[in-house]
């Protein structure tokens, strides 16, 4: 493995001083043969620590075969690329996923743009109450009852600007 990945290092050398289609073509395979015998190496890993984790558990010892077993699912993991477009549908191109991010900030930082939020209003009786205006005693006797002072506080202030 070291000596595939030397060999790469030494190709990708050669094509960055000289970037000609012999020398691309030639780092090209050279990493794709590392890149393979890594994948491989790493599963050949994979799988003598299964059976290391395995005999643990024969012989019963439970604190090490649980330590083992989550030191071995954390290993790091594949993401996968995905987005949802405007209607919800999921996007799994690597083009539209950025187009759509691309759409996505420019209406967030366009300060031009007009944006709709729209609100659904449930049918609840609760969203067709209207309210009362107070007066000034009112909110003065409210704000009286309210035991924290810090709140009698910021009443006052939020009420003084309005």
């Amino acid at each position: 493995m070291q000596e595939s990945n030397s060999r790469k290092n030494g190709a990708r050398g050669k094509c960055l001083t000289r970037k000609t289609r012999i020398n691309l073509d030639n780092y090209q395979q050279k990493r794709i043969k590392a890149n393979t015998i890594c994948r491989r190496k790493k599963k050949e890993w994979i799988q003598r620590r299964i059976k290391e984790i395995n005999e643990t558990n024969r012989k019963r010892d439970t604190r090490k075969f649980y330590k083992d077993v989550r030191n071995l699912s954390n290993l790091p993991t594949a993401t996968t690329l995905v987005c949802r477009d405007k209607d919800g549908n999921i996007l799994s191109d690597k083009k539209k996923i950025l187009e759509r991010w691309k759409n996505y900030f420019k209406q967030l930082l366009n300060p031009e743009a007009k944006r709709i939020i729209s609100i659904k209003a449930h049918e609840d009786p609760i969203n067709n109450l209207e309210l009362e205006e107070r007066t000034y005693e009112e909110i003065n006797e409210i704000i009286k009852k309210t035991s924290n002072p810090t709140k009698l506080q910021v009443l006052m202030k939020c009420y003084r600007n309005l």
